[in-house]
Order: structure tokens, then sequence, then C-alpha cells
């Protein structure tokens, strides 16, 4: 299981840090358990920082015909930044009580 981790871990890394980092930051790249997890950051965030959380859901048939009221971002809950693992990735904790997903977004907290 540990060597699953760190291969999951190291395939995260490689993937975030390509030149298509700077179209996945803010995502949530992996669900560690209930109240962890590791996301594709900002290279200037710092471990402490904190960041609210929101999954987008689309619909299918505005998307289709090009309506702009087609997808929306829901704040679902808050996290904060625990340690970094490299300029690209860091692992959270869960603030708040909620349930997130790999690909949910991570936004600073104004």
């Amino acid at each position: 299981m540990k060597l699953f981790i760190v291969i999951s871990i190291l395939a995260l890394f490689a993937s975030c840090s390509t030149e298509n980092h700077s179209r996945m930051k803010g995502t949530i790249a992996m669900k560690i358990d209930e109240s962890h997890g590791v996301a594709c950051v900002d290279p200037v965030v710092k471990a402490g920082e904190e960041f609210d959380v929101f999954n987008t859901q689309c619909n299918k048939d505005y998307v289709l015909k090009d309506i702009s009221s087609g997808c929306e971002s829901k704040k679902i809950g808050e996290v904060k930044l625990t340690n970094m693992l490299n300029e690209h990735y860091a692992k959270f904790q869960t603030i708040s009580n909620f349930k997130f997903e790999e690909g949910n977004i991570i936004k600073i907290k104004k």
C-alpha cells in the first residue's frame, strides 16, 4: 500500500510539473482519506494558508446549447495546507466537515 501511495504521488509530481501546471493550479489531485488530500498549487503559497474548496457542476443540455449559465461552482468547504511536498504540490487537511473529490478546486481565501 505504501508503495502504491509513493508511486501515485510521484506520478502526480510529474503531471503537475510540466508546462500544463498553470492550468492545473488549484486542482485537488489526490484524496488521501476523508479529511486529507494533495493539491496542485502555485509555488508562492505556504503551509498554513487556508483555501475555500469548490465543486463545479455543469448542465450538459445548457453547455451543448452554449448557454452561459451551463456551469457553476459552489463552495463546499475549507482546507488548510499542512506542508509543501514540492514547488507544485501541497498536502492539506479539511477545516470544515465536508466531502471533497479529486478534481475539486481550491482558491485562496480572500
